[in-house]
């Protein structure tokens, strides 16, 4: 497709092929339903659409039917990202993360510095580049672009784009680029002006833990005015809200605060009530590290190892 008008970006997917976050609904297919709908609402609108990073909640061993999923709503589509801390197992992209595979079935072309999308969009000149997670930017960006190319950037770190970050990372004018979009920070974020360049963060599409509760799922819509403008300005940019439930119908209700339970029978308890949940793995973990030090430190680690090995199969 070249007839586009805009751009989507599309934050922090998390696809996962089981329940994470403790979670109670069916979170591998509502998180696939989520993605196509946003790839639909690009399509139909015109959009370019663009991953921020964290495609998937963990980098490997992804079950075969999810990216089997995964890759036939992108077939037949051009979609263009980045790779986010979850899409790593080590310090940047290997071949058997399954991000890879995706880029090299050519399936989702990874953007960078130095192989950026370019291309006219309401026939205004546009370039989408990016630095994946652990990837900084220099402070300028190819010295030769033109004023009359408006150039937007994906990013996927620790910012400092308001009070609640604890992040280092101030914001800057990076020359040459007009729009910086953050994934990685999953609740959205007021935007930022410094001088020349406009930060703005979405938040993620979906909710990954009870944390999230609050926040509302949403991609973000770029449309490109058409004409001739000087550089900085000819677009403009909204919230598209994802179909999602309340969060009383997508997370379990807490149990009882880990700290105040002492004692086996406590514990016992408190588990066969995460049992009943039906909780994620990631849930009884927390809950087991909150609890497992009023133990021996023999049983602790014998409790570890055995949730450990259920875990494992259960994620087979």
């Amino acid at each position: 497709m070249s007839d586009y008008t805009g751009l989507l970006f599309i934050g922090d997917p998390h696809l996962a092929h089981r329940n994470i976050g403790m979670r109670k609904d069916d979170y591998p297919r509502v998180v696939l339903r989520k993605l196509a709908w946003s790839l639909d609402y690009a399509r139909e609108n015109r959009l370019l659409p663009c991953v921020l990073g964290d495609l998937f909640h963990t980098p490997r061993d992804n079950a075969n039917w999810l990216v089997g999923e995964v890759c036939q709503l992108l077939v037949d589509r051009e979609v263009i990202g980045i790779y986010g801390n979850h899409d790593i197992h080590e310090a940047s992209l290997q071949e058997n993360d399954t991000f890879s595979v995706l880029v090299s079935a050519q399936l989702l072309r990874q953007v960078s510095e130095s192989d950026f999308w370019s291309g006219q969009m309401n026939g205004r000149n546009v370039i989408v580049g990016g630095s994946s997670f652990g990837q900084f930017w220099s402070d300028t960006f190819w010295p030769g672009v033109k004023s009359d190319v408006l150039v937007f950037w994906m990013t996927h770190h620790d910012l400092q784009l308001g009070p609640e970050d604890r992040s280092t990372r101030r914001l800057e004018e990076i020359s040459g680029i007009d729009v910086v979009v953050n994934g990685h920070l999953h609740f959205r974020r007021d935007d930022v002006r410094v001088r020349k360049t406009l930060w703005m963060n979405p938040g993620n599409m979906t909710r990954t833990s009870r944390s999230e509760r609050e926040h509302a799922p949403a991609i973000l819509r770029i449309d490109i005015a058409a004409g001739e403008y000087t550089k900085g300005a000819g677009f403009s940019s909204k919230y598209v809200d994802l179909p999602h439930a309340p969060a009383d119908e997508v997370f379990f209700e807490q149990v009882a605060s880990p700290r105040a339970v002492s004692g086996s029978e406590a514990i016992i308890n408190s588990l066969a009530e995460l049992t009943a949940n039906r909780t994620s793995g990631e849930g009884l973990m927390h809950y087991l590290e909150d609890n497992l030090g009023q133990f021996e430190p023999e049983v602790s680690r014998e409790i570890r190892e055995l949730a450990d090995t259920v875990l494992q199969g259960k994620n087979t």
